[in-house]
Parts: C-alpha cells; sequence; structure tokens
C-alpha cells in the first residue's frame, strides 16, 4: 500500500511540473532598444515602446493594471519586441543607424523633471505635442507607424495591439476595424471617438525643428475653411490606411490654413498675411510655397532641409496620392519623371475612389 501511494504522489508532482513547465510568462519580457534592433533582424516582430517617466503617476498605474493582465502579457510577447524607454534618461540611444541623446539633461534633478530626450521627440512626438505615458508602435523595418498617447486600460489597450500585430492597419481603417473586434478581456471598452492610427498633424514651425533632429520630408496641406475639396480629402484620402502609413513613413505632415492670420518667422524670414480685415485674404507663406498659383487643397512636398521639390494642385483620391507620396518618399524624384514613374509604379490601393 505504501508503495502504491508513493508512486501515485510521485506521478502527481511529475503532472504538476509538466503544467508549470509549460505555462506561459506572468510578465512582459521588457528588453532594450538596441536589444529590440538585435533581436528583430533575426527573427522579425513589431516593437511597442513604453515611453514613461519617473515622475508619470498614470505610467506607473499602466505599469500596475495593464501590463499584469494575461491577455495582454500574452499577447505581447508573442507579437512584439517589449521596450520600455525613460523619455528623460540622460543615455545616449542609438537607433536604426542615429544618435540620439539628452544635451539638457540636468544630474542634479535625478529622480524628479528633467529635459526630454531627442529620442522622444523622434518617436513619441503627436500632433507637436508629447504626453506620458505613450506607446509606440515600431515596424519589422524600424518604421515608426503611429504614438498611441494616454493611459490605457487592458480593454482599450487590446483592440489597439490587436490593429498592429495582427497588420490590420495596412488594410482597414481604425473605426472599421473596431466594430468588427472581439476581444477576450471581459471589460467595458471606452474607445468611442478614439483614433489610434492617424496622420499625426504638426504645423509648419514644430516641422521645420523636427528635420533639424531625424531628417524627413516635408508634406503641406494647404486648405482654406471654406474649401469642400479640402474637407472631402480630409475625410476620405487622409483617412486611408495605406496614405497614414506611408505619411507618417516618409514625412513630417503639416496642415496650413492658406488664409491664417499668425505671422511666421522662417529661416530669418517673416510671412504675414498683409490684409487682416480680409476674411479671404492670403498668407503671404501660401503664396510662396504654392508659387502664386492659388488653389485649394494643394499639397506641397519639402524636402530634407525644408526647399519645395513641387506643389501639387487639386483634390487627390487615395490611389492618386500613393503614388505622389512614393515618388518624393523614396527620392524617385531624383532619378526620373513623374510620367516615367507611374508607368511601372504599382500600388497598393486598387481603387481610386476609396
Amino acid at each position: 500500500m505504501y508503495k502504491i501511494i508513493t508512486l501515485s504522489f510521485l506521478f502527481l508532482m511529475a503532472n504538476v511540473f509538466v503544467i508549470k513547465a509549460e505555462e506561459k510568462p506572468t510578465e512582459i519580457k521588457w528588453i532594450s532598444i538596441s536589444e529590440a534592433e538585435i533581436a528583430i533582424k533575426k527573427q522579425p516582430k513589431k516593437i511597442l515602446v513604453d515611453v514613461y517617466t519617473e515622475w508619470c503617476g498614470p505610467c506607473k498605474m499602466m505599469m500596475k493594471n495593464t501590463f499584469t493582465d494575461k491577455e495582454i502579457i500574452d499577447y505581447i510577447n508573442k507579437n512584439f519586441y517589449a521596450v520600455k524607454f525613460n523619455a528623460e534618461s540622460e543615455q545616449a540611444i542609438v537607433f536604426n543607424g542615429k544618435t540620439f541623446t539628452n544635451p539638457g539633461f540636468d544630474k542634479t534633478k535625478s529622480g524628479g523633471r528633467n529635459s526630454t530626450h531627442e529620442f522622444t521627440y523622434q518617436i513619441a512626438l503627436l500632433n507637436g505635442n508629447i504626453a506620458y505615458p505613450t506607446l509606440v508602435y515600431i515596424d519589422e523595418d524600424l518604421n515608426i507607424l503611429t504614438p498611441v498617447q494616454g493611459y490605457l486600460q487592458p480593454a482599450q489597450l487590446e483592440p489597439i495591439l490587436h490593429f498592429f500585430g495582427d497588420n490590420s492597419y495596412k488594410t482597414s481603417t481604425w473605426e472599421d476595424f473596431q466594430k468588427s473586434f472581439k476581444g477576450n478581456i471581459a471589460q467595458p471598452n471606452t474607445m468611442e471617438g478614439f483614433v489610434p492610427y492617424k496622420i499625426n498633424w504638426m504645423n509648419f514651425t514644430q516641422a521645420l525643428g523636427s528635420i533639424q533632429v531625424a531628417p524627413k520630408k516635408i508634406f503641406v496641406d494647404v486648405y482654406t475653411d471654406w474649401c469642400g475639396w479640402c474637407k472631402h480629402m480630409d475625410k476620405t484620402t487622409f483617412t486611408h490606411p495605406v496614405i497614414v502609413e506611408l505619411m507618417n513613413k516618409y514625412y513630417y505632415p503639416v496642415k496650413m490654413d492658406a488664409e491664417m492670420k499668425d505671422s511666421l518667422n522662417i529661416g530669418g524670414k517673416l510671412f504675414v498675411n498683409p490684409n487682416l480685415a480680409d476674411k479671404r485674404s492670403t498668407h503671404e507663406l501660401a503664396k510662396t510655397l504654392l508659387n502664386n498659383k492659388l488653389s485649394y487643397p494643394t499639397t506641397v512636398y519639402l524636402d530634407e532641409t525644408g526647399n519645395i521639390l513641387s506643389p501639387v494642385p487639386g483634390y487627390l483620391a487615395p490611389k492618386d496620392m500613393e503614388s505622389v507620396l512614393v515618388f518624393f518618399g523614396e527620392n524617385h524624384h531624383k532619378t526620373t519623371t513623374y510620367e516615367e514613374f507611374l508607368k511601372k509604379f504599382k500600388g497598393r490601393i486598387v481603387d481610386s475612389g476609396q
């Protein structure tokens, strides 16, 4: 009898050990950005960067409440390389061949609020603003997909993780994806009105400042408040997932009201609206960008140093804009004409009316 009991006990213990061995990790596998860049070359996965600060209360809440959820842990570990980055760190960062530092770091303020790291501006800037926490999604080729700012509960984060992790962002808008998504986390999902993947518009001054830190081309949407086609392009073209992806990848996107009243000092030159009393008075900068050929909407492409490449007048459907974005974004304009480029270009958008 004793032998039977002993054998039974050993059998149960063996089963316990097997179960433990098969258990999934109980926490997110956080690594550094340099480790993620090395790992992605061996096994491609997207990168998720949690941009935080030591003094940020919501950052700590998200670490405690969201990043401890089993569904969140399992999905992140399977589909992403998870990185935690202190937005005010002193440490230099090398990412995708570029070095980012924090030149204003003050060691006497260690533990409190400090200056913002250049890498934070590179990956976490959204519509000209920095906020904490911010989760940044980066694809397998180290292109920044989008930053998503603010504290998120598990049920709020789950669909966003799937939107990027399952590559749904390549074929669907966030609004359409959200309608059909069915998550595993039984918590109230309060995502109404929230758009995690959109063009990160900024103003002209912010774009010119950004190219000093991380050079990219500038895309300017010159519009007016009364322009119907401008609004139609906002609604149709600038929400298309392929356009959003290309825009955020290759450009600093700028929206400029051609009849704005504010003065702008660019490169030591002051641009003004000469007739503030006239509602339809055109700003000097708009005239410069459009080469005095006023038509709305007009999209203007600038190179990495802020020089005008070309204005493109008129409404562009997603399919039409895709080819122009790639033509300038991938530097085809340096070696061929747009007409010749278009003969060979095979875009991802099929229907020009999308």
